[in-house]
């Protein structure tokens, strides 16, 4: 340290949190919104650069990466390299708009009212990239010198499904985290479990014949309609038994029904898209099970038919940390001098990226500021508040692990 002697912890947990306002948190945030990054396509050439120059203006060594021309993510870092590798992980593209006209302010301008930011991905997830970048510029100014690595990652893709930005960034070693903290919404609050997801698509069978002669033939419609009620009145009871301390229970949502082609034709095929969201303890296997449970329930009611299940989408690894691990409770003192008293520990309804990790053996934490009710909704907020706590709970987040 350039100060003569060395400093207490307490010196410098101050000296950092001096380094961080409001005023430049909100500032950091209007940026990214204002360099839209939809997906689709989920282009982040703009704000992949807008983060770079944040970085650059204050001398933060960072990278432009990129398995795809289109999708580049970010890299920063501060340290010496010689210990453990804290990363701070964050997604800077955003789902769609929808109707422009639902919106109070544009979605893109960051407009900042009553304390709140607003604009599309105010919340999910640029406002995590905020704090995130916030705290490594408040930690840099400090001078404080760091032992191991704080790994800021602005990464692209997480609305695509990741395979073209976390995927690739963990597959070839660019993010090889001791402690990893994944941005999205929990209102500050330390998120260690999230839900995962499995798409499921079940196609059942019929006999086809002529509109007039229904008799002739078995409309997959109507037996898809007992498949329903299978669904309805024993699969959901069975879900609803199932349960996680921090996270909401077993749920499905049928998103997509297809069936028939003319209406004077018995339908011979009848199909549903199911999205089934999975607590840590289940498995995409187990999701198939049920429905091929659920379905020859319903072949012993009605007789048998023919179908098939496909899996459209397995995201059954989820992020499940012990509420025991030390990382959680580095986290949890952080937050706790900053409100002065302990915030409960939650789990995350939603998925996040911390799912390419989630069976890699060391800690990882879900945690940012903004409602995740609001997420991919109208008029998407994150307060200037909670921003710019959350950018002083991650600052004494990696100085307690590093400094």
């Amino acid at each position: 340290l350039e100060t003569g002697g060395a400093l207490s912890m307490n010196e410098i947990e101050a000296r950092i949190l001096s380094e961080i306002t409001e005023e430049e948190a909100t500032t950091i945030l209007q940026k990214l919104i204002q360099a839209p990054s939809c997906y689709p396509p989920g282009n982040t050439l703009e704000v992949a650069q807008v983060c770079k120059k944040l970085f650059e203006s204050d001398q933060i060594l960072c990278d432009t990466v990129s398995t795809q021309p289109y999708l580049p993510s970010v890299l920063a870092k501060i340290g010496d390299g010689n210990g453990k590798t804290l990363v701070f992980h964050a997604h800077i593209d955003t789902v769609p708009i929808g109707q422009k006209e639902k919106w109070i302010f544009p979605p893109f301008s960051g407009k900042l009212e009553d304390g709140k930011i607003y604009g599309r991905g105010a919340g999910d997830c640029k406002g995590s990239a905020a704090a995130q970048i916030m705290a490594a510029i408040a930690i840099k100014r400090a001078g404080i010198p760091l032992h191991g690595n704080l790994i800021v990652a602005c990464v692209a893709d997480e609305e695509g499904g990741g395979h073209f930005g976390t995927k690739w960034l963990r597959e070839s070693k660019q993010l090889n985290p001791d402690y990893l903290v994944v941005g999205e919404q929990t209102q500050n609050q330390v998120g260690i479990a999230e839900r995962g997801a499995v798409w499921v698509k079940i196609t059942v069978e019929g006999t086809a014949c002529h509109g007039a002669l229904p008799w002739q033939g078995k409309s997959a419609i109507i037996r898809m309609g007992e498949v329903l009620r299978e669904i309805s009145d024993w699969l959901v009871p069975q879900l609803e038994k199932k349960r996680n301390p921090y996270l909401p229970k077993s749920s499905l949502n049928i998103g997509v029904i297809q069936g028939g082609l003319k209406v004077n034709i018995v339908p011979d095929t009848c199909s549903i898209e199911i999205d089934r969201r999975i607590l840590p303890e289940e498995t995409c296997d187990s999701v198939v099970a049920e429905f091929h449970e659920t379905i020859c329930r319903t072949q012993k009611r009605i007789g048998m038919f023919p179908y098939r299940i496909e899996v459209l989408s397995n995201m059954d690894t989820s992020v499940n940390t012990s509420e025991k691990e030390p990382f959680v409770e580095v986290v949890q003192e952080a937050s706790e001098q900053i409100y002065g008293k302990r915030l409960p520990l939650m789990g995350y309804a939603q998925g996040s990226d911390g799912r390419w990790f989630a069976h890699d053996k060391f800690p990882i934490v879900i945690f940012g500021p903004g409602d995740p009710a609001v997420a991919h909704c109208d008029n998407e907020f994150c307060s200037a508040a909670q921003l710019t706590d959350a950018a002083r709970i991650l600052a004494l987040t990696a100085v307690k692990l590093l400094a």
